[in-house]
């Protein structure tokens, strides 16, 4: 597990962003780069997760925590393929971009790829969308 903070700006957000994604993709093509050359690639599966979105209606301080958020999936056994998207003509009156797919679907293909219960976890089962070979 590793954690990146510093993402909880409400000014100047447009600059502090790009150099704390700069950062975050960096670290994954390199953490790629090493497990591969080591031979290891084929057992890893990273994924990321945050525990709020950003609104995409601006404040006058930047943007607030709301519902949208990204999250990746990188890895060998990942198919490269882009899940829900948002629509940011139908923002809700906070300025919210509404959730296109349940986040516990992320969970379930992070479970599924472990070999582990998704329903006895999660509760039920989860579409996975074919995010795995």
């Amino acid at each position: 597990v590793v954690n990146a903070g510093g993402f909880d700006t409400h000014a100047n957000q447009a600059a502090t962003h790009k150099a704390l994604l700069a950062d975050l993709g960096g670290g994954i093509a390199r953490f790629q780069q090493a497990i591969t050359k080591s031979g290891h690639a084929p057992r890893v599966l990273l994924m990321t997760t945050s525990e709020f979105g950003r609104r995409a209606r601006e404040n006058g301080s930047g943007t607030d925590h709301g519902n949208g958020g990204t999250h990746l999936l990188v890895g060998g056994g990942v198919k490269g393929s882009v899940v829900g998207s948002p629509n940011l003509a139908k923002l809700d009156p906070q300025g919210d971009v509404a959730a296109s797919i349940d986040v516990r679907s992320l969970y379930a293909t992070g479970l599924t790829w472990l070999g582990g219960p998704v329903s006895t976890v999660l509760g039920r089962s989860y579409d996975t969308y074919g995010l795995l070979r």
